[in-house]
């Protein structure tokens, strides 16, 4: 199947859920009021393209970290 769109713009949005957490370190958002990093379970991939979501390394020297998440489409906006 092939889908096509005619328009100007399309905006998706997506929220992640985050259902195991880093091991050695936590997943933060960037308070816009305040301007503090604030530990986050779900995150939204607006956060991830102005640059407000952050890994912070906390314990011990891994070699890397993972995490898992549950991905959700919030919505889709089209403009013609």
């Amino acid at each position: 199947m092939i889908i096509t769109f005619l328009c100007e713009y399309i905006c998706i949005l997506f929220r992640y859920d985050i259902i195991k957490p880093p091991q050695f370190g936590v997943v933060e958002r960037l308070r816009i009021l305040d301007g503090t990093w604030q530990n986050v379970d779900s995150f939204t991939s607006q956060m991830v393209a102005f640059g407000r979501l952050r890994y912070s390394h906390l314990i011990g020297l891994p070699p890397h970290d993972e995490f898992k998440v549950i991905v959700c489409l919030i919505s889709i906006k089209i403009s013609e």
